[in-house]
């Protein structure tokens, strides 16, 4: 874990988590706090309550790796289309495609149209990048090119571990992006890409992301507004127009991009295709 990310405990969210030499768990050294974090797959786990979430993800957490694909795909065949081991998969299958892999050929320009946003937007330079709700981490890889420390952050283990074993020169943390266990105003660019619609709490997402972004920070967000009442009741959902008003009253607002193609190949033969608002903003400071 490197010294320099401005890592804090989720429990105390007073002190830096360090590694305790030749132990497996990052433990937090603020005196009467004791807590520790396992850390699987060289992927730390950086939940507070991590019971509930050992139980919701004990059997994706233990899962074996070393499978080759054909032998894992037979073995994933018995358990049917709807079972939750084969839909997870699938979607990690899609979003290691859609970070490194090809869109359909009819499909290649529209594809390049996000990444190519995000590349633009991205700051010549800053010491810590946050990359919040990573997935296989391909933005976190482009990130890490500008900033000298890159993290990204997931609540999907195996996602997290993919990109873990993808991306090497980043930090990869199983965190909620809602509780982003990182000191406040330590980072310099946060990407918030298609995440607001996927988490609990939109708007305290929001908030304690714009928390962590130190004065002058970048925000680059996007979201297709796929809310549904599974992931955040309709009373958290923000729309265009309540969206643009959170952002206004801490960031200037640099560029906002009302309809941008984000590409999801399945296979090669079938994609889907979201439009999404994109929104890179400059918090601004405080004095």
């Amino acid at each position: 874990m490197p010294k320099t990310l401005p890592l804090v405990c989720p429990a105390c969210h007073n002190s830096i988590v360090l590694q305790s030499t030749g132990q497996p768990f990052l433990n937090c050294g603020s005196p009467g706090c004791d807590s520790r974090y396992p850390i699987v797959g060289g992927v730390p786990i950086l939940i507070q309550n991590w019971v509930d979430y050992a139980r919701s993800e004990r059997w994706i957490i233990l899962r074996r790796h070393d499978l080759h694909p054909e032998i894992d795909a037979l073995l994933d065949e018995p358990l049917g289309d709807e079972q939750p081991e084969r839909i997870r998969r699938k979607n990690l299958a899609t979003y290691m495609r859609s970070h490194f892999g090809e869109a359909p050929e009819e499909l290649a320009d529209l594809s390049r149209m996000l990444p190519q946003w995000v590349r633009e937007w991205l700051p010549a330079s800053a010491q810590v990048g946050l990359d919040a709700g990573c997935a296989t981490g391909g933005f976190t890889a482009m990130l890490a090119e500008r900033v000298h420390q890159a993290a990204g952050i997931d609540l999907h283990f195996e996602r997290v571990h993919a990109a873990a074993q993808r991306v090497h020169n980043a930090t990869f943390l199983v965190a909620s992006a809602e509780e982003p266990p990182f000191k406040l105003e330590s980072i310099g660019v946060i990407l918030a890409l298609n995440l607001i619609d996927s988490v609990f709490h939109p708007r305290l997402t929001l908030e304690n992301l714009r928390d962590c972004l130190e004065p002058g920070g970048l925000l680059l967000l996007t979201t297709p507004f796929e809310y549904t009442t599974i992931n955040a009741p309709r009373s958290e959902w923000l729309d265009g127009q309540a969206l643009h008003a959170m952002l206004a009253a801490d960031f200037d607002i640099l560029d906002d991009r009302e309809r941008l193609p984000w590409i999801l190949p399945a296979s090669d033969r079938h994609a889907d295709i979201f439009f999404v608002r994109a929104i890179a903003a400059r918090k601004r400071s405080t004095s």
